[in-house]
């Protein structure tokens, strides 16, 4: 009868927990710097041992300072996009404002292809006030039978509206003709800006504009100044002439003088001042003899010159109905046409503001800007854009470096290990030798 053979079954954990010891064994006894006196030698072996450990942990060390010094670094990377649309480049703006560069391929681009302007001006200058008509009913009213006062609106009015008729049109020329120069100004720019950008581009180019508008329309605004205060008005504002007939005695001959008498307002002559000016009221239409004040118009002066006065008045009282209404009544005739009140709300100021002031603001209400962004990148339309940005090393990167300088990180640590090694067995033979030497005097 053949011998009986048993099989032992060890159970899993059994098994792992062997090879897990014979792991630990031939790791503690692991000896990279073998040499032949190792297997005879118990001191060599023993040194290999220590070596080999003091090369494995230095290797450890080093390769986990590299992966985190690796880990760490970033890299600046260079990215090109050909023919960005406005939306891409927009995207770009926002991540990459510093590095993002995107060469037009316009520089030079005209205002008016991407800025337009479209001025409102004061109610005042599209209202019938400066129409032929209004101004017509007031000089219809003017009976040549009779003699007015100076300070009559009847003599005033249509002087007053025919200068703010002329302060408008003046105004509005002078706007139209600037906005055509302006608009053939060109913005340079080498690349593509940010609509913030532009609008600050754009804020700083319409500011000088209406800074260089304004003072064209103040030269324009003194020319006619200076023509006008050397004359004599109509309105008699600045002097009245007079003519007086002479006839001589000896020559028989007819002779007319002319002279002028300097207007005095209050106690203001135009004779010492230019500056004299007195409210202007509304006379009941008769002989000056019998002259009497209905009711003043607010706030609307006559002086020695007319615009220079008119600069001085408001137009409240063509803001408010009551005023209006009286005014209308005491012009009326077959020539006359109704108008309504201006309205308030259709302007940024406010009914007390003196002409002066909107004259100031070139009878402006708003400048109506629209910049139109797409407008001006399809003329920039830029080809290219490039931009850079640092990012961290990937895994891949990290791995391939360190892997390429553990080669020759491996060969250099073994080399200073072993001079330890030597230096570790030199000492230890040392000791050994001490020791016998005084094992063997004992």
């Amino acid at each position: 009868m053949p011998p009986s053979i048993f099989f032992t079954v060890v159970p899993l954990i059994e098994r792992i927990r062997a090879a897990w010891r014979r792991i630990q064994i031939n790791a503690l006894q692991l000896n990279l710097f073998k040499t032949g006196k190792t297997r005879t030698d118990a001191l060599e072996l023993r040194v290999g041992i220590i070596s080999t450990r003091i090369y494995i942990i230095l290797l450890c060390l080093f390769f986990t300072v590299l992966i985190i010094f690796n880990g760490l670094r970033t890299q600046l990377q260079n990215v090109s996009i050909q023919n960005p649309s406005q939306i891409i480049f927009e995207d770009l703006q926002k991540s990459y404002p510093i590095t993002l560069q995107c060469p037009c391929s316009e520089i030079a681009i005209s205002f008016d292809s991407f800025l337009s302007l479209s001025p409102t001006y004061h109610p005042v200058c599209s209202s019938p006030y400066v129409s032929f008509g209004w101004i017509n009913s007031i000089v219809g009213t003017v009976n040549l039978n009779f003699s007015y006062s100076y300070t009559d609106f009847h003599m005033v009015g249509e002087a007053f509206f025919s200068s703010i008729a002329t302060l408008c049109s003046l105004a509005q020329s002078t706007i139209s003709d600037d906005l055509y120069i302006f608009n053939q100004t060109t913005l340079i720019t080498g690349s593509a800006v940010s609509y913030a950008e532009l609008m600050a581009h754009a804020d700083a180019a319409l500011n000088q504009f209406k800074l260089n508008t304004l003072a064209e329309f103040k030269r324009a605004l003194s020319l006619i100044q200076l023509h006008t205060d050397v004359m004599f008005s109509t309105t008699r504002g600045n002097a009245d002439l007079y003519t007086s007939q002479l006839i001589s005695n000896i020559t028989q001959v007819d002779r007319i003088d002319f002279h002028s008498v300097p207007t005095i307002y209050g106690n203001c002559s135009c004779a010492l001042s230019g500056y004299c000016q007195q409210q202007v009221d509304m006379y009941s239409n008769g002989n000056e003899s019998t002259y009497e004040i209905k009711f003043p118009i607010p706030n609307v002066f006559i002086g020695c010159f007319v615009i220079q006065s008119v600069l001085q008045s408001t137009l409240e009282c063509f803001f408010n109905e009551t005023c209006l209404n009286a005014v209308q009544a005491e012009i009326s005739s077959v020539q006359s046409i109704n108008v309504s009140v201006l309205d308030a709300n259709s302007t940024r100021f406010s009914p007390e503001t003196l002409i002066g002031t909107l004259i100031d603001a070139l009878m402006v209400e708003r400048w109506g800007e629209t910049i139109q962004y797409s407008q001006y990148y399809a003329t920039c339309a830029p080809k290219l854009c490039t931009y850079t940005f640092t990012a961290p090393n990937n895994a891949l990167y990290i791995l391939t470096t360190v892997v390429g300088l553990v080669g020759g990180l491996a060969v250099i640590l073994k080399f200073i290990v072993s001079l330890i090694y030597d230096l570790i067995r030199y000492k230890m033979q040392s000791r050994i030798t001490i020791i016998n030497r005084a094992g063997t005097f004992y």
